[in-house]
């Protein structure tokens, strides 16, 4: 296969740029303008440090219907159809840092969000049987084997809730406290 076809095998390992700078500037914070970045790498070759195509990117595309947008692996680093808004998913209008344990929205160029999808084997896509097939890539897949897709803006949909953790280091799977309750107390 392609190298942003195996790009998207590893969703839980995309690379979280500043999408005005393709490269990291310092903490993330709500409201920022990022990119999901894989680094693409060929078994057995090296590239040079000049090389352009150095990542494939999280993209929106046109669906084949036209009614909505798929979410993509491309190459292409200057899209639009690239970009993705961080946005606290209880509070839009938040500003500033977040933690690992914030639920997050991540929006796309229409203010749709990334949410999770059908399950893979749910698609109906065939496996493949050594024909050259079509040359679009499959959905990303999660671990889950849920693909992506990007649709909907209401932040209390589990689907479209994500949290961004630093990669290596152990996170608990239980979401922010909500703070009124903690401001209230026992």
């Amino acid at each position: 296969g392609d190298v942003a076809d195996r790009a998207a095998d590893c969703p839980s390992e995309w690379v979280i740029l500043q999408y005005a700078h393709r490269q990291h500037r310092g903490p993330i914070h709500l409201g920022d303008e990022v990119c999901f970045a894989k680094e693409l790498t060929a078994v057995g070759e090296r590239r040079s440090k000049d090389q352009r195509e150095r990542y494939a990117f999280l993209t929106l595309e046109p669906s084949v219907s036209g009614d909505a947008m798929d979410i993509v692996v491309d190459r292409k680093e200057n899209s639009e159809l690239n970009k993705w808004i961080v946005v606290h998913a209880d509070d839009p209008n938040r500003t500033g840092t977040f933690t690992s344990r914030t639920p997050l929205l991540i929006r796309g160029k229409y203010n749709e969000c990334l949410s999770l999808g059908q399950f893979f084997l749910e698609l109906g896509v065939s496996g493949g049987s050594g024909s050259s097939g079509s040359a679009r890539f499959r959905p990303p897949l999660r671990s889950s084997g849920r693909t992506l897709v990007c649709k909907g803006r209401d932040g209390k949909v589990p689907e479209r809730r994500f949290r961004i953790v630093k990669a290596g280091v152990p996170f608990s799977c239980d979401p922010e406290p909500d703070a009124k309750a903690s401001a209230i107390g026992p």
